[in-house]
């Protein structure tokens, strides 16, 4: 820093000096010799409007020298579509910080766990390859005898993951947007339509879209982004939170989606939410309304996980599904 700039000086700091400190601040930083990285962490707690407004200030008048990293758990309040267009902006996305499953086994293995490829494949899938949810796992794990048992229970449930979820990120949405992601959570993927359909919101499609763009809570799995995931340990903790409410609603959200699913011919998505609805009258009118289409493509395995879970009783005495098990 120069010898005659302010900055030396102790600056008390009021909203009235905000234009006078940041002129200070660009100026003296185009004056520097080298190249000036400032990483401003946690930006989603920036709720002042006299300090966004100056967060705004600096990167209109940004010397050239310097660069800013912003670090954030939603997109914060800027501009950001005039610095896309004007190639002034680089982001790093959810989608490029998951970790992948190579990624994961290091992670492992350097927090002193000894996991076998299977069970680092299964606490991957269940943490989708979030960071956080992964490093909560792996601190779990040091204090377990039973890998295999904690890996086939854990979840979003998981009292450390749910501390987390709620405290960290779900107590800064609205409680309405929190409702409409807890009654979606039942479906993985979730098509817009369908979420509109759980849901009664017509703006299902665009709140859908809002989130994955500005939270990356949730990931577009088609390049139209009609159809959504929700990260999958958050997932799993608003389902389990969806059941407290009681097991009726939940039966109801799955009764409804398998409908859906069924009227726009997807036969296995279908059988699976009515499987979770309990309701064997709707399961045994799937099964004969798409047992033939099933067993004609292959599609063997949820016949059979479907007939299972209506029993061997109801199986024999329907002869459909009788000739559908044989």
């Amino acid at each position: 820093i120069p010898p005659d700039s302010r900055l030396h000086a102790p600056w008390t700091w009021r909203p009235s000096t905000q234009p006078e400190f940041l002129a200070e601040l660009t100026d003296t930083v185009a004056q520097l010799p080298r190249p000036v990285r400032l990483i401003l962490d946690d930006v989603h707690e920036l709720l002042d409007p006299v300090a966004l407004h100056g967060l705004h200030t600096l990167l209109r008048n940004r010397p050239t020298n310097l660069q800013l990293v912003l670090s954030s758990r939603f997109d914060p309040p800027l501009s950001l579509p005039r610095l896309r267009l004007t190639g002034r902006l680089s982001e790093l996305r959810a989608d490029r910080l998951r970790f992948s499953p190579t990624e994961t086994a290091t992670l492992l293995e350097r927090s002193g766990l000894n996991l076998t490829p299977t069970q680092v494949d299964t606490l991957h899938q269940r943490t989708g390859g979030w960071a956080a949810g992964l490093r909560l796992a792996a601190l779990a794990l040091t204090r377990t005898t039973n890998p295999d048992t904690f890996l086939d229970q854990f979840s979003g449930n998981d009292s450390t993951v749910a501390d987390y979820l709620t405290g960290e990120i779900l107590s800064a949405l609205p409680e309405d947007v929190h409702e409409f992601l807890r009654v979606i959570s039942i479906s993985n993927p979730v098509p817009s339509r369908l979420a509109a359909k759980l849901t009664g919101r017509e703006d299902a499609g665009s709140l859908l879209d809002h989130l994955a763009h500005h939270t990356s809570l949730l990931t577009p799995t088609t390049p139209t982004r009609d159809t959504y995931r929700i990260q999958e340990l958050l997932r799993t903790y608003l389902t389990a939170d969806l059941h407290r409410q009681g097991p009726t609603r939940a039966a109801d959200l799955h009764t409804t989606a398998a409908h859906w699913w069924a009227d726009h011919n997807q036969p296995i998505n279908a059988l699976e939410h009515a499987t979770r609805s309990h309701n064997p009258a709707l399961l045994t009118e799937l099964l004969h309304r798409h047992a033939i289409p099933l067993i004609l493509t292959g599609d063997h395995e949820p016949l059979r996980r479907t007939l299972s879970s209506l029993g061997a009783h109801a199986t024999a005495t329907d002869p459909w599904l009788a000739l559908t098990s044989a």
